[in-house]
């Protein structure tokens, strides 16, 4: 069974970068060719394609029934007025510093590290970055050390806490997720929802919105049945099934663009209470011949971590200055010191294992032929 993240972001050794443009060039037919994704001699392809998901079958839904919600970009509008047109992951907000998502959108790739930016309670993409919106760099990331960013080892620990330069402009006790005490939710009779910006089906998105859909729990032994590997899943990831669509012959599911973005358990008094983060899923979204259609990252099983995390009693992996940024972006991408940061910055050429490749000064080349808009 080939594994699929559920990020815009090509995970085993593919930039994540890299999958951001193809996905970018899939609006400009012009464009469609060009390709920056690339992989070394090492690469998994055949077990992970990519980290991309977004959400099959799918309703409209808004912000304000979901305040919780955010989305991660990648620019570089400071230095030369380029973007994505689409989030590659999704994230959930803790508080008005703080993101949580998926570790393997972010880890291992300087050139994402250095340009991610967070947009909260995003409705519409087409607003991204010249409507209405918040935009936040992140200045700090914190991962687990037991997380491996691979299919092989169906991608333990995948969970990262963004911290944002500066704080988002958000109510902060409204608008931050709910975190679940237990795992009672693990029940067939739950209701669950999951959100995303993601592809509406594998390889092709139709809808701008964020769009959310239901889920059913699935138990761990089902879901292990299903993927090569199955025996590495771990009781700190859930699965999910999906109800069938005779109308797109697909079940609801997530897809490609949304990993790291949330499912909530909906509780009999309507509270939307977060329980997991999408990490991967079967190769096609929503796959109707398999007993599930996505795994995610359990979060009741990080609360201690969490909380540590945001304490400011866990130390980064990786922090990011603005004068680093600087320094990243006039070195075409090559190189970045670490100043006074207790944290290194992975060199492009090297650094932290995983999924990313340093992409450098071609990626900012690149960035050139990003489909620019006029400011409103």
């Amino acid at each position: 069974m080939t594994l699929f993240p559920l990020s815009r972001v090509h995970v085993s050794r593919f930039s994540i970068l890299g999958t951001t443009l193809a996905s970018l060039f899939l609006a400009q037919p012009a464009m469609a060719a060009l390709s920056v994704a690339t992989a070394d001699s090492n690469d998994e392809t055949q077990e992970i394609a990519a980290v991309s998901p977004r959400i099959v079958n799918g309703n409209v839904v808004s912000a304000q029934a979901y305040p919780s919600f955010a989305s991660l970009f990648y620019d570089t509008l400071e230095y030369t007025g380029a973007f994505t047109q689409t989030p590659f992951c999704g994230a959930a907000i803790l508080d008005p510093s703080h993101v949580v998502t998926a570790a393997h959108c972010i880890e291992g790739d300087i050139s994402v590290q250095m340009y991610v930016t967070v947009v909260p309670q995003l409705e519409n993409e087409r607003d991204y970055p010249f409507g209405n919106v918040q935009r936040h760099r992140v200045s700090a990331i914190y991962y687990p050390d037991t997380f491996i960013n691979s299919g092989t080892f169906l991608f333990p620990d995948d969970i990262a806490i963004l911290k944002l330069d500066t704080p988002m402009n958000i109510d902060a006790v409204n608008d931050v997720a709910m975190l679940s005490s237990d795992e009672s939710y693990r029940r067939t009779n739950a209701v669950f929802n999951a959100l995303g910006h993601g592809n509406t089906r594998s390889g092709s998105d139709t809808s701008s919105r964020l769009l959310a859909t239901s889920l059913s729990y699935a138990t761990n032994s089902v879901c292990a049945n299903v993927f090569l590997n199955g025996f590495r899943l771990t009781g700190k990831q859930i699965c999910f099934d999906g109800d069938f669509s005779s109308f797109t012959q697909l079940k609801n599911s997530t897809c490609q663009g949304d990993s790291g973005g949330p499912v909530y358990w909906q509780t009999e008094f309507g509270q939307q209470i977060l329980v997991g983060l999408t990490s991967f899923g079967p190769n096609q979204c929503g796959d109707p011949d398999l007993p599930i259609t996505s795994v995610f990252t359990e979060l009741q099983d990080y609360r201690s971590w969490i909380a540590n995390v945001l304490a400011g009693s866990e130390a980064a992996k990786v922090t990011i200055t603005n004068a680093q940024r600087d320094e990243f972006y006039a070195s075409g991408g090559t190189s970045v010191s670490n100043g006074d940061n207790s944290a290194s910055i992975p060199t492009a050429s090297g650094g932290s294992s995983g999924g990313g490749i340093g992409l450098g000064s071609a990626v900012l080349a690149a960035l050139l032929f990003w489909r620019r808009r006029a400011a409103r």
